[in-house]
């Protein structure tokens, strides 16, 4: 578990957070979940969703509203 600034980098958070999932599955053969928020616990929900999600669903950023709207429901808590 990790949190990381990544303000100022390029990209979307969803592209960015596939790219890493990519680099941890080559790398070490382990399968991981990214989970991005404006705050630690939304990105820790936005993880725990995106565990539980589709398997097409590789990232979920809670930092946009419409998915925390989307994704939000899942976990019973709303946003």
């Amino acid at each position: 578990e990790s949190f990381l600034d990544f303000a100022g980098v390029h990209g979307t958070l969803i592209a960015i957070g596939r790219d890493l999932r990519a680099a941890v599955l080559k790398e070490t053969g382990l399968p991981t979940s990214v989970g991005f928020g404006p705050t630690k616990t939304l990105a820790k929900l936005a993880n725990h969703v995106a565990k539980t999600a589709d398997p097409e669903q590789e990232s979920i950023d809670f930092a946009n509203e419409i998915y925390r709207k989307r994704f939000g429901a899942r976990t019973g808590k709303g946003a």
